[in-house]
């Protein structure tokens, strides 16, 4: 606080003095406190009170500025020789009590203040005794001192008639009052600042009673204008922050703080809580910056370094947190759990064997412990060597019988037997330990992650809702056994139904808020998701689930305009990796709805590091958007140092041989030609995925030898008929070798290390741009290999902007063929895919209804999940998804039609299957099938609603034309996957690097 009644005390001594020095020097410190420059205002006081030491007003001065530069002890020295200069100084011991309150330390300021009132010659005439006893009053208030309070009180009332019903007095009213009655209080604090707008120790006080009531937007509304003030006290901005982060609004935290760690001496407790609003945010560049800035406050300790190592950790970014871990050892010596996560880290970072040869020369220094042995374990089950993971985990296990039970490494073991066994394995081990662990919720959620793995939803459905029942106060059991009941019954309504009585128990529980929002969207309810979100935007929802949830809905109801400025509050400032992503297929949906201005925008507003964003560069140069000049030059600079890690020798060389020479080539015996390893995920039993990684290998098979690998143990299917193995480096089941075919870039490569190849080639056949060149650069690094890729559509090789071939995913033409006979029947107009919302579009229940009206009917295979979308349409039979009996179906139909939502098909496999069996193929003109598609020659493409619509009726009056583009559709595939071109694509594996 200022000194009460301070004045200019130049000449309080009673001398007059011409020193021109001394003079200039209290002129130009008088000058600095009127421009509020505390610090030099002091330093010029120091040398006033050096140059003339019995001068009191210099002395009260300086302990004025050295109170304002929050140098508590030093200041309260200042008023000590004042006090000495003066014994019947008031000012002295105001000065005193001001720095006790800035400090804190009421009991103190309640003394000092006594004090100062003591030094008042007639307290019922001296101006200063209200604001003095008003202080007093409320130091004896903020150290509970009650007994001291009602002395206070009767005697300011006796001195100071009307003292408490003094307008200016009514903020301590109010805080007397508060104790009892907390409504009294704001309302005498609501009176005051309305007659007293100025008055903004009030505001304070009404702001801090709303943050204890739970009013945090009246207490912001209160306070924010206070802020205004470029040097607003700190308090003020930390009050403010506390109503914000009550208000789960950590954005708006986080910018408080980043505005008072830009003061030229930024408060140690502001830099501290802006790392921690940053590191929940997952803005790991404003985290690391407060990290840095906290680590060169003196005193501080090195704990916001160990956080953001954690961060990192959480992020995925395993190369930053282990140069922290790294250098947090070196600091903390004797942190053995440091020691630990450092072997982790370097496993997963380097490799098992860097790991392990940490961990001996952890042993050679004597400095092993639980922690190490424990982390001697997991570095292997990181490294994705589960074998040896499983052998160290037992040794482990029966090590440690006489110490306190450790699940998590019971837990650990059977996800590693999951890898390094199989799936079986690992259910029983997790079986075990539930009846073991009185069904702990650990073994039970293993249990339920191996049902999904298996693709078993029935039985992840009953496990999760098992689990939501023995531990009701689980969100994310309760989460995934909603998602089951979708997934497994389509009844999106019971899902409904089991968010909205978990949002009524807990209606802040923001993951569930998350999940509801989603599950709204996939069942076209985007009125109820858009008004949700809102909702959700309070409990401080503010994730990449939430902002597209909020784009998804505005786009279908065509509210993106009026949206827009709501949905960029929703905009995450994360800037990890994994928000790279998000920000990629956040700009794609925009796309989809052919808003490209609106991504601009997006991008204007994210805390992305411009080196990541390489997959920019490719859509700059195809005019599909305009990128905000910051980012171009580095997403430019990083999509060229991607492009020098990929080479396109082979297929150039390809592309000039002859058809003779193909064949020529391909002749060569077996022996010659390099073996071919075929890595995929193999984790659906029908994913495009991974049937493409088998037609390939069909057809490389038959000239040279194939292995097919996955990076962990792949679906029982794959491994009961298709001899796909686990990559398990430790009992050397690894590629070695030979040419590297990974199908997909959506799964880990670090298994690549030591696998030597001579080639390693990608298909890029997802949108996901972000991973596909954080793989190139992984792929390089790891073998010194520049890869080479393969795209499955010209629309995947656009949006990259990479050099590459192209491949159609193999289809056996012999099987999907056209039908012998084509028997009497109605109409028909047919699609398949799995049941999921993205792969169907909203307005297709119109198109449906369109067939009705032509007299035909349409059947959906995998539509299921649409019904609460298309309602009641007449003649349209949703049936569930299946795998088999697909040729059938498609033989059994006139018409193919296929049109997805947000998701765009890269390929499209399923309409190549219906045109190969000769069925005329209505199709929307966004998906990477559109490129063998000539529209009127080979089948029909639209773009909207309206004009699919039209075509559907010419289709079903017109059974002429349904022949001949069902015709000409076979040709194209009997072209497009004939034996000359695949031949060509065979070799293009099998040619040397």
């Amino acid at each position: 606080m200022r000194l009460l009644g301070l004045k200019n005390r130049s000449d309080t001594d009673g001398t007059k003095r011409d020193d021109s020095e001394l003079t200039g020097l209290r002129r130009a410190a008088e000058q600095a406190q009127s421009h509020r420059d505390w610090p030099r205002a002091r330093d010029l006081w120091r040398q006033v009170v050096e140059k003339e030491p019995a001068f009191l007003g210099g002395w009260l001065q300086l302990g004025n500025m050295r109170n304002e530069c929050a140098e508590y002890p030093a200041a309260l020295q200042a008023f000590a020789v004042a006090a000495r200069l003066d014994s019947a100084s008031f000012e002295a011991r105001a000065g005193q009590a001001g720095v006790h309150e800035r400090a804190g330390a009421w009991a103190e300021a309640l003394a000092a203040w006594l004090e100062a009132i003591g030094r008042l010659a007639d307290p019922a005439t001296d101006a200063r005794a209200p604001d003095a006893y008003a202080h007093a009053l409320q130091a004896a208030f903020y150290a509970g001192n009650n007994a001291e309070m009602e002395k206070i009180i009767t005697v300011a009332t006796a001195t100071i008639p009307g003292f408490l019903e003094k307008p200016e007095n009514a903020p301590l009213r109010a805080k007397i009052v508060r104790k009892h009655d907390k409504k009294i209080a704001k309302s005498i604090l609501e009176k005051h600042i309305s007659s007293h707008k100025g008055d903004f120790s009030a505001k304070f006080d009404f702001a801090s009673i709303c943050l204890d009531d739970g009013d945090y937007e009246g207490g912001l509304h209160q306070i924010l204008p206070c802020l205004e003030q470029e040097d607003i006290d700190g308090s003020f901005v930390w009050l403010a922050a506390d109503l914000h982060e009550r208000g789960r609004q950590w954005s708006r935290v986080l910018l408080l703080c980043e505005r008072m760690a830009a003061r030229p001496q930024p408060e140690a407790r502001f830099v501290k809580r802006g790392f921690e609003a940053a590191r929940r945010l997952g803005d790991l560049v404003t985290a690391r910056r407060f990290a840095r800035l906290w680590a060169r406050m003196p005193g501080n300790e090195l704990n916001l370094i160990d956080q953001l190592r954690a961060a990192y950790e959480d992020a995925g970014e395993f190369h930053h947190a282990r140069l922290l871990c790294r250098w947090l050892v070196r600091q903390w010596r004797h942190s053995n759990w440091h020691l630990g996560n450092l072997v982790v880290l370097t496993a997963r970072t380097k490799g098992l064997a860097a790991a392990d040869r940490l961990v001996q020369a952890l042993i050679a220094e004597h400095r092993r412990c639980r922690e190490t042995d424990r982390a001697y374990c997991d570095a292997a089950f990181v490294a994705g060597e589960y074998s040896e993971a499983q052998r160290r985990l037992e040794w482990y296990m029966e090590n440690n019988r006489d110490n306190e039970y450790d699940i998590g490494s019971d837990i650990l073991l059977g996800y590693v037997k999951a890898n390094a066994i199989g799936l079986e394995a690992a259910e029983q081990h997790f079986l075990d330990l539930a009846s073991r662990t009185f069904q702990s919720k650990e073994a039970l959620v293993g249990l339920a992650h191996m049902a999904l793995r298996r693709r078993d939803s029935r039985a992840a459905l009953d496990l999760w809702s098992r689990i939501s029942s023995i531990f009701p106060e689980d969100t994310i059991s309760r989460v995934e056994f909603a998602r089951e009941v979708y997934n497994f019954f389509g009844n999106g309504e019971y899902a409904q139904r089991i968010c909205e009585e978990r949002l009524r128990e807990r209606p802040h529980d923001v993951t569930m808020g998350e999940f509801y929002a989603w599950l709204l969207v996939a069942i076209g309810k985007y009125e109820l998701a858009m008004s949700y979100i809102g909702v959700l935007k309070k409990a401080g929802g503010e994730s990449w689930a939430t902002l597209e949830a909020a784009i998804h809905s505005a786009g279908r109801l065509g509210k993106l305009d009026e949206s827009w400025k709501f949905i960029q509050e929703l905009i995450p400032l994360s800037s990890t990796h994994a928000a790279n992503g998000f920000v990629y297929h956040l700009v794609r949906l925009l796309q989809h709805f052919e808003r490209p201005d609106l991504a601009h925008s997006l991008l204007n507003s994210v805390r992305i590091e411009p080196h990541r964003l390489a997959w920019l560069a490719p859509y700059s140069r195809t005019g599909n958007l305009v990128v905000p000049p910051a980012l171009l030059p580095a997403a430019q600079a990083a999509w060229g140092r991607a492009a020098a890690w990929v080479k396109d020798g082979p297929a150039r060389r390809l592309a000039a041989m002859s058809g003779a020479e193909v064949v020529r080539a391909l002749g060569r015996p077996r022996h010659e030609h390099p073996v071919v390893h075929i890595v995929n995920k193999f984790e659906q039993a029908r994913g495009g995925s991974e049937l493409h990684a088998l037609d390939v290998a069909a057809r490389i098979g038959r000239y040279a030898r194939v292995e097919l690998w996955a990076p962990e143990m792949p679906h029982p299917d794959f491994t009961k008929h298709h001899d796909v193995q686990a990559i398990d480096q430790s009992r050397g089941r690894a590629p070695f070798g030979g040419v590297i075919v990974i199908i997909g870039v959506y799964f880990p490569v670090e298994w690549i290390v030591n696998c030597q190849p001579s080639r390693v080639i990608c298909l890029y056949n997802t949108f996901e741009s972000p991973d596909m060149y954080r793989k190139i650069e992984q792929i390089f690094r790891a073998t010194g290999v520049s890869v080479e890729l393969i795209f499955c559509s010209d629309l995947m090789r656009t949006e990259s902007g990479l050099p590459g071939i192209f491949e159609p995913s193999p289809i056996d033409i012999d099987l999907f063929k056209p039908p012998a006979a084509t028997p009497p029947r109605p109409f028909t107009l047919g699609r398949h895919s799995r049941d999921v919302p993205e792969k169907h579009h909203p307005q297709d229940g119109d198109v449906y209804r369109a067939v009705s009206e032509a007299g035909g009917r349409s059947i959906v295979l995998g539509g299921t999940c649409m019904r609460p979308v298309f309602g009641t349409v007449p003649d349209l039979d949703l049936r569930p998804a299946r795998a088999g009996q697909i040729v059938e179906f498609l033989q059994s139909l006139d018409v193919y039609y296929y049109r997805t939502s947000t998701w765009v098909e890269p390929w499209g496999r399923v309409v190549i299957e219906a045109m190969a069996c000769e069925r005329a193929v209505l199709v929307h003109d966004v998906g990477g099938y559109a490129q063998v598609i000539r529209h009127e020659e080979n089948g029909l493409l639209f773009h909207t609603t309206q004009e699919a619509a039209r075509l559907i009726r010419r289709l079903a009056g017109e059974p002429q034309l349904r022949e001949r583009l069902g015709k000409a559709a076979r040709a194209s595939t009997e072209e497009l996957l004939g034996q000359a071109n695949m031949d060509r694509l065979v070799l293009f594996y099998l040619l040397d690097p």
